[in-house]
């Protein structure tokens, strides 16, 4: 009975290890970057002309703006370094600036015989 009773609780005990276990997609999801990073670029009201670099979610790339010196959002950053390494995950997996899409087209290879076929990942 004592096995029993043994087998049911590390099968309980399993079973809430595999549940509380992270999928693959839920974590690629957690790793993304800020939700900050994909507002626009926020001048302020104040009039100074300071150039600071803002992440563009739809190009992939830092890019820079005015800033007009008060009342800044998070999506405003010193340098290209500093808003690489916030809002790309793409540069900070392989340590490289830029658009993950763009340096991802890939040549597929084929069979001999067949022509190989290029596809974009990302």
């Amino acid at each position: 009975m004592s096995r029993l009773c043994l087998s049911a609780a590390l099968l309980l005990l399993l079973g809430a290890l595999v549940a509380s276990t992270p999928d693959e997609e839920s974590s690629l999801v957690r790793a993304g970057p800020p939700a900050f990073c994909r507002e626009p670029p926020y001048t302020g009201p104040c009039r100074a002309h300071f150039i600071r670099y803002f992440y563009n979610a739809t190009t992939g790339l830092c890019q820079t703006f005015v800033y007009g010196g008060c009342r800044g959002k998070q999506n405003n950053f010193m340098d290209e370094k500093e808003c690489l390494h916030t809002c790309d995950s793409c540069a900070k997996a392989q340590g490289k600036r830029g658009n993950c899409a763009s340096e991802m087209l890939k040549s597929h290879e084929a069979p001999q015989g067949w022509a190989a076929a290029a596809f974009q990942m990302g």
